[in-house]
């Protein structure tokens, strides 16, 4: 399981909480966090540097079970108006799950052979949205993706099948 986070501006108390709650393999920290690179809340986070912030690298990308993944903030992208430039990116990366933030909104959405998960903003909610993250789960070619509040309500759930190649 990963969990997925963001525009958590200053608080501290995410972390315990979410690994007490879930005990992920990975945590990823889509920017906006306002705390210093150095903080050791970072240790076993990946994180990404926000509009907010500015002593952290721009992106990150790797792989998670054969998946190729690629997490930014979204605030180079334009994500306010539409998903294209980070599709673009993604496209040029070969990622197939892109993670970002920036509009404080949860979402996920499939964009021909590209996910992309927004966990919302766990302190500063848009909009008629509660404070969120987001947890993603393989189970074979599929990939779960919950949404939770800060005190571990269940608030929605989708699933995106055939994500993976040949399963």
């Amino acid at each position: 399981m990963i969990v997925v986070i963001s525009d958590t501006h200053g608080d501290r108390t995410w972390k315990e909480t979410i690994v007490r709650r879930h005990a992920p393999e990975h945590i990823w920290h889509c920017g906006d966090s306002e705390l210093s690179p150095n903080d050791p809340i970072w240790d076993g986070v990946t994180v990404v540097c926000g509009n907010n912030d500015r002593r952290y690298e721009r992106s990150a990308e790797g792989e998670w079970e054969t998946i190729p993944w690629w997490i930014v903030h979204g605030h180079e992208h334009d994500v306010y108006t539409s998903l294209l430039r980070l599709s673009y990116g993604a496209e040029e990366r070969g990622s197939r799950l892109v993670c970002f933030g920036h509009t404080h909104m949860r979402g996920a959405e499939r964009i021909e052979r590209t996910l992309f998960v927004n966990p919302g903003s766990y302190t500063r909610p848009r909009g008629s949205n509660e404070p969120t993250y987001a947890t993603l789960e393989r189970n074979g070619s599929s990939i779960h993706v919950t949404w939770y509040t800060p005190d571990g309500q269940r608030v929605t759930s989708v699933s995106f099948e055939k994500m993976i190649d040949n399963e």
